[in-house]
């Protein structure tokens, strides 16, 4: 089983980028929360087909807690030496201007089933 998390902006682009697949789940939860669902109690589960066979895919949203402003928040509010350190090692980096309760990304599994084609 595969388990890990993408997000809806990442850091560094070689890693957390969310598959086509993950891209319509994370819009489906943002919509959902645009009309007013809690991202703590959703989360979604299908069996699909792909190329290597079928999966089991799986995820639950994540939403940004107060700590996680620190890094991610607005600029104005990430320390210089923290800015200066992600500026200087992710000069890519599209994580900041989160607000606490915003969707961040979400825990992903993937359980290949039956005979995979390797």
């Amino acid at each position: 089983m595969a388990g890990d998390t993408v997000g809806t902006h990442v850091r560094n682009p070689l890693l957390g980028m969310a598959d086509a697949w993950e891209q319509n789940i994370l819009e489906e939860f943002a919509a959902r929360a645009v009309k007013g669902e809690a991202l703590a109690g959703m989360s979604y589960g299908e069996v699909v087909t792909e190329p290597g066979g079928q999966y089991y895919r799986f995820m639950k949203p994540i939403a940004v807690q107060p700590k996680y402003l620190l890094c991610h928040g607005s600029p104005e509010t990430i320390p210089e030496t923290t800015r200066a350190v992600f500026k200087n090692n992710y000069p890519f980096d599209a994580v900041t201007g989160y607000k606490t309760g915003d969707l961040r990304g979400a825990v992903n599994i993937k359980q290949p089933l039956g005979t995979q084609n390797h």
